[in-house]
């Protein structure tokens, strides 16, 4: 039987809501994430810098926590259970997505290391949704790296000045972070070269 510490998972319950205004409905989640990176199970949510991870052959999740210099370590908002105010609801998702948020750590074989992007998205003052739009759009985003070692040790991090957009999905590959971009309605890569 799998194992794994439940502190941090119990902290999910405060990124998560149940919203009902009477015309719509849905389940707020603290962005939940489980991948399987260099044959190691990893398991976290994006509110929270820390992982559990399941080495391979172990019967239990050993978890990792990490005192970022740079990175903030966690969103600070919390939602109450149940929201019915649509206004109210607009309101802390924006600034949910203010706050950090942090992406599932990838594995790049050529360096040996694992990266993993975090952004805070900025918003203008009067930003507001388009019409067929839930959230308005940001203006900019402030980006992070962290790359950690085999062992999932932080060992270095940084902001990206160079990214100024929301994070899109992106990848390791020869020794690379690459981001998918696109560019006048065809797909493109940002590659990102990391001098270690």
């Amino acid at each position: 039987m799998l194992r794994f510490s439940r502190t941090p998972l119990e902290k999910m319950k405060q990124f998560q809501a149940d919203f009902d205004d009477g015309t719509s409905a849905m389940r707020i989640g603290a962005g939940e994430y489980l991948e399987i990176e260099n044959q190691h199970v990893v398991m976290g949510f994006s509110a929270s810098s820390a992982i559990h991870v399941l080495e391979p052959g172990a019967e239990h999740f050993g978890l990792k926590t990490y005192k970022e210099q740079l990175v903030p370590t966690e969103k600070t908002i919390t939602f109450p259970e149940k929201i019915q105010d649509r206004s109210l609801l607009v309101r802390l998702l924006t600034q949910a997505t203010e706050e950090i948020l942090h992406y599932p750590p990838f594995w790049d074989e050529v360096n040996g290391v694992y990266y993993r992007l975090s952004q805070e998205l900025i918003y203008a003052e009067d930003a507001e949704p388009l019409p067929n739009q839930f959230l308005p759009d940001p203006s900019s985003a402030l980006i992070y790296l962290s790359v950690y070692d085999k062992s999932f040790n932080l060992v270095a991090e940084s902001k990206i000045p160079q990214l100024t957009k929301r994070l899109s999905r992106h990848f390791a590959k020869d020794g690379k972070i690459w981001l998918f971009e696109n560019m006048e309605d065809e797909m493109g890569f940002v590659r990102l070269a990391i001098d270690f």
